[in-house]
């Protein structure tokens, strides 16, 4: 139940959510866009968003060119008995977040609001402890 703009997207730097017990990655919402924005179908009444103050400063890029190469053939081995490959057919673009002093205080400024919210949407179990949060 993922709003399409997110399924576009994926997971994205500032991302709230948790971890289940399957390991799968449960969004919630993101820190960085309006309570009206596409990705945030849902978020809590007090939300404010976190600016990013010079975006080029606070989160890096990093790009690598796509060239097809026809006829290639793509290849694995391992010599332990479990292992695994995991190839995008579209490819991926990595980011990295520089300033995660300014993402923990204002995470910690709002963690008992997010926290309630989730509770109250019943995103969460009862017995689920607080330490399953993310922000990405």
């Amino acid at each position: 139940n993922l709003p399409l703009a997110y399924q576009r997207t994926g997971v994205s730097i500032g991302d709230v959510g948790r971890m289940t017990p399957e390991g799968v990655f449960d969004f919630f919402f993101n820190i960085y866009r309006a309570s009206d924005d596409l990705i945030n179908a849902k978020t809590p009444d007090d939300f404010v968003p976190l600016p990013l103050i010079n975006s080029s400063e606070d989160m890096l890029n990093y790009w690598a060119t796509y060239r097809p190469f026809p006829g290639g053939e793509f290849g694995f081995s391992c010599m332990v008995p479990n292992s695994a490959v995991l190839t995008l057919p579209h490819g991926a673009r990595p980011e990295k977040l520089e300033n995660l002093d300014c993402v923990r205080r204002y995470a910690a400024k709002h963690a008992d609001s997010w926290y309630s919210y989730v509770k109250s949407r019943h995103w969460m179990q009862k017995d689920e402890l607080v330490g399953d949060g993310f922000v990405s």
